[in-house]
Order: C-alpha cells, then structure tokens, then sequence
C-alpha cells in the first residue's frame, strides 16, 4: 500500500480498528527496507505521521498500537517529516507506550512487551534525527527512566530487545547531548549500572581483585549477548569520554 492509501485509511473515518491496522500493517511491509524516500510525497508523509499519531493517542489494542508504532518507526527515518512526533504531547505518548515515562514511583509493571520495544525503536530514530525530540528527553528525564528500567536487567522475564534499546537510547543520548554525560556518571550512577549490565551480560565472575575466574564449562556468547554488550561498551565510552579529559587537564596543570 503506498502513502495515498494508507493517509485514507486513518483519515476516512468509516474503517474500524481492525481495518486501519490491516491497511498499515499493508503498508509497512512494503516499506520495511525502505530508507530514502520520495521527496515530492514528503508532506503525505508528514500527514500520515500525523493521522498516526493521532491514532496511537486513542485507545487501541497491543496490536493495532504495535502497528501504528512500526509505521512511525519507518516514516522517522525521514528527518525531514518529524514535526507531528517531536511536540511535547507527541513524545510523551511515545515515551507511555515505551514505559519511559518519568515519575518518581518506582518503574510500573510491564505489560504488552511489542509494543514497548517499537515505541523504543521509534525514540532512537526519533532522538537521532531531532535535536527538538534530545531537548525533550532531557527534560522529561528520559535518561532517569531508561536507568531505572535497566536496574532490572537481571530479571529473566524481561525481553532482551526491551534492554538492548533501553542502552541504545542512553547511548545516542549521552553521544548527542554532552550535558547529559556528567548527569549519566554522577546523578544517575551509570557508571556502576552499565559495569554491572556488563558483568552479567558476559558472565564475568571474579577470582580475586581484577583477577577474572575461568570456565571452560561456559558457553559461547549469542548474537544477542554480543550485540548487547556492544551497545554497552558505546554508551560506557561516552559516560566516561568527559571524566578522562577532566583527569587530563588536571594532570597537566
């Protein structure tokens, strides 16, 4: 299905939910690889970005939500269309359905894991390609959130993907705004935090101090593991990037 007939489905007002998400889940297999776009549909793009973001913002199911998150997850590869999803009321429906949202209870429980881990893939799109979308983040303390979420990263029930893009976002956070690098080390401990996803993500046991126990007996690390304790090694480097030239120059003097 292309733009035209998706931009009819949400803004013709006479499909239920289940045929809006028939038509969407239409159109995001056909665009699934796509990466440059058309510039002269730029603006029904922009429309349907629109249309379905006002969608996500009524009550839907899991997976009508799941749906709509997939197709802004593909449109937000396009920089030039993020308007509809960089306002305040955009990203905060955006940040809900990713369980981000920031509050000073403790992290609620987790309910519809597809749609968690496709809202996280559109924030790092979003958060890549928008300066607008990193300000916000800063100041809905999305960092804070993702921290508190990652706490949790030895609980078996939790899907791997959900941490992975939980460290992807802290990672393009702490690479785009340099201010959030010192609030990552100190404010928000994700020196330790990250040391300890690491630990465990790669079954580190210590013998004796910086002394790493052996085991023939462990098996060899997933894809998974491995691509996650990459995204661990990008997002420590930049929490620790900043402290390193700080020793430096007082070294120096």
């Amino acid at each position: 299905m292309d733009v035209d007939g998706a931009v009819a489905a949400l803004g013709g007002g006479g499909g239920g939910e289940r045929e809006t998400e028939e038509a969407l889940q239409q159109f995001n297999k056909k665009n699934s690889r796509t990466f440059t776009f058309d510039l002269m549909e730029e603006e029904k793009r922009k429309k349907l970005c629109d249309e379905t973001l006002k969608m996500l913002q009524t009550n839907l199911g899991p997976s009508c939500q799941a749906t709509c998150l997939e197709t802004i997850r593909i449109l937000s590869r396009d920089k030039k269309i993020l308007a509809p999803v960089t306002t305040k009321p955009a990203m905060l429906t955006l940040l809900k359905l990713a369980g981000l949202e920031y509050t000073q209870t403790p992290v609620q429980e987790m309910s519809d894991f597809a749609v968690i881990i496709e809202a996280l893939k559109c924030l790092c799109n979003i958060v890549f390609n928008s300066e607008t979308a990193q300000q916000l983040c800063v100041e809905f303390k999305v960092a804070a959130g993702a921290c508190e979420r990652l706490k949790m990263h030895r609980d078996k029930n939790m899907a791997q993907e959900i941490k992975f893009f939980d460290v992807r976002l802290l990672f393009l956070l702490s690479a785009l705004r340099m201010d959030l690098r010192a609030k990552l080390m100190e404010e928000l401990r994700g020196l330790p935090l990250l040391i300890d996803v690491l630990e465990n993500t790669l079954n580190i046991r210590w013998s004796d101090k910086y002394v790493v126990a052996t085991d023939q007996s462990d098996t060899p690390l997933t894809q998974e593991q491995m691509d996650f304790a990459m995204e661990s090694l990008k997002t420590l480097f930049n929490v620790t990037y900043d402290c390193n030239r700080q020793v430096d120059r007082k070294s120096t003097r």
